[in-house]
């Protein structure tokens, strides 16, 4: 029980920070500590316990979780050891832990019961995390995959009996359910106290807000929804504490109180209106960020792979609702596709701080998005982007701000895992063209203008020269950084720097015909190709095999390769990603 309040409060504070010690205590360590033979605890139980070493588990896989039967991990006895080899997905400390408790099937064919667990430390040849996940919460704890490439693990580290891991995964998920309540109540807490200090701090028609009898009764309710939360998640901790059943508390505890930390947090939006919106609000009355756990360990299920739509371009979309003010950047998802717009008309879209600081978000929401597979960046009016803002630069308004901003949207754009589309009209200059050529392809109509202004007004461009330089050469890009020359569509076109050149009025067909061939990509395949691709320009890439074996094997281990195999063997053709097959 003491375990579950220190849980809770460090939740109300800090989710992140809550559930980097969930994971390690409540799985990884308490693995160790149930079923960990008397050398494994002396090893490992130490370090962990006094924090110098941090824990991950790893049993979630792309495609399977508890599912056990799908897991696809395998663990192969070779004389006094075992060879592992597959990947887990979403595991919650992967890049930062130095122990890992992981999940195996060794016997395929005794299904749960031919899943072992074995204890592996960084660092051992062929075990590697990958990149972390760009979350939509939950930013400072890492969440990424783990990857085993032929790890040989000696037969000590086998953990528990061989074939009980399953068995004793579930034992240790019922105590790790208890304490993914617990920090459910926290963060439901959170949101709670800070929706009661903006009431009393917000005033409208002469009143606080703490004063409207509508948000009273609100509040009432989230308060009854928190405390019956708490008082389920302590009576699963009791239960556990006399050593009694509590896997059906403990499953009760936790669906409840993460669905009434989604209502808590999203109630506390409701009562503090737009503003909170903005990554820079921050209430005076509490510095949580309320997110749910309900995905801690996996991802979301799409509704949208259930979409009967077959065509991006129709359909219903979703868009940001417009407040008082036009956005600088608008942002809606239509079947499969995100369409980042940028929204200053009146300008040329021409760029300044809250732009990119609306584009970066915007962007990271795409690559987030599981409902999207391809992103379309593209301008409203009579240009893509004429580059910096010369008013909000000459007043000073272009800082560290700006910059930041920008390279984070940039950077965000060419590393997610999806098809990028970069569609160019009118004036795509300055900015406009670095924003261009993080994009993967360029779609530019036959009156576009490109190029770079920058030297002509005694600046530099940023970090897009790199990516200048490897889409058209070197040589061309000092031509274009240094001369500041304008470079017509078909100039362009020939050059590299654009892939397709159309009328303007035949620029949505066209981008139909692109997005419907990225339908039929494997998304996991792409973020990989993209990936290397970008890497063997700073590399050799006879040093980069292992790094296409992981690639291949993830590829291998995907929803995608399987779903590619069976249209294949059903009908000799190629499978379409999105929506997903049935």
């Amino acid at each position: 029980m003491s375990y579950a309040l220190a849980v809770e409060e460090l939740n109300r504070v800090d989710a992140s920070v809550g559930i980097t010690m969930w994971a390690h205590n409540s799985l990884c360590t308490n693995h160790i500590t149930l079923f960990g033979s008397k050398e494994q605890k002396a090893a490992y139980l130490p370090r962990l316990a006094r924090g110098e070493s941090l824990g991950a588990w790893g049993l979630t896989e792309p495609g399977s979780g508890s599912d056990a039967a799908a897991m696809k991990t395998r663990a192969v006895a070779e004389g006094e050891r075992f060879v592992l080899n597959g990947s887990k997905a979403f595991i919650t400390n992967a890049g930062v832990a130095e122990v890992a408790v992981v999940m195996a099937v060794t016997d395929p064919a005794r299904g749960n019961k031919g899943i072992s667990a074995f204890v592996l430390d960084k660092g051992m040849p062929g075990f590697s995390a990958g990149r972390p996940y760009r979350k939509l919460g939950l930013h400072a704890s890492n969440t990424a995959e783990l990857i085993f490439d032929n790890v040989a693990v000696p037969a000590g580290r086998l953990l528990g009996e061989l074939g009980m891991g399953f068995v004793n995964t579930m034992q240790v998920l019922e105590g790790g359910r208890v304490a993914m309540a617990a920090m459910a109540v926290g963060i439901a807490q959170a949101a709670l106290d800070t929706a009661l200090a903006y009431m009393k701090e917000r005033r409208a028609f002469g009143r606080t807000l703490a004063e409207f009898n509508g948000l009273q009764g609100m509040i009432a309710d989230m308060g009854t929804e928190v405390e019956a939360a708490r008082l389920l998640t302590l009576r699963a901790a009791a239960l556990k504490d006399a050593g009694k059943p509590a896997k059906t508390a403990a499953s009760m505890a936790k669906v409840f109180a993460s669905e009434v930390a989604m209502k808590a947090a999203t109630k506390s939006l409701q009562i503090h209106g737009g503003p909170v919106t903005s990554r820079s609000f921050r209430s005076s009355g509490s510095s949580a960020t309320p997110s749910s756990p309900r995905s801690a360990r996996a991802p979301p299920k799409s509704s949208a792979w259930s979409s009967p739509a077959t065509s991006w371009a129709s359909g219903r979309a979703r868009r940001e609702p417009a407040g008082p003010m036009e956005p600088s950047v608008l942002y809606e998802v239509r079947n499969g596709v995100g369409t980042i717009t940028l929204n200053r008309p009146e300008v040329l879209n021409a760029l300044h701080t809250d732009l990119a600081a609306q584009l970066a978000d915007h962007a990271e929401a795409a690559a987030a998005d599981p409902d999207v597979w391809v992103v379309v960046v593209r301008g409203r009016g009579r240009a893509f982007c004429s580059g910096m803002d010369r008013k909000a630069l000459s007043a000073g308004k272009i800082g560290e701000a700006f910059y930041r901003h920008w390279i984070r949207g940039l950077n965000c754009l060419e590393d997610m895992d999806k098809l990028v589309l970069g569609v160019l009209h009118g004036y795509s200059i300055g900015g406009g063209l670095q924003l261009a050529v993080a994009c993967d392809l360029r779609l530019a109509t036959d009156d576009a203008v490109l190029g770079l202004g920058a030297t002509r007004h005694g600046l530099i461009p940023d970090g897009s020269i790199m990516r200048l330089a490897r889409i058209i050469g070197l040589g061309r890009a000092k031509e274009l950084t240094l001369l500041n020359d304008h470079i017509a569509p078909e100039a362009a076109l020939a050059m590299g720097l654009v892939n397709w050149v159309v009328p303007a009025a035949d620029v949505e067909a066209k981008l139909a015909e692109v997005v419907d061939k990225a339908f039929h990509a494997s998304r996991t395949a792409t973020g990989h190709a993209k990936r290397l691709l970008h890497a063997s320009f700073h590399a050799d890439p006879r040093d980069m095999i292992e790094e296409i074996m992981r690639a291949q094997q993830d590829c291998m281990t995907s929803w995608e390769i399987e779903a590619a195999n069976r249209s294949w063997d059903a009908a000799k053709k190629d499978v379409r990603f999105y929506p997903r097959p049935g």
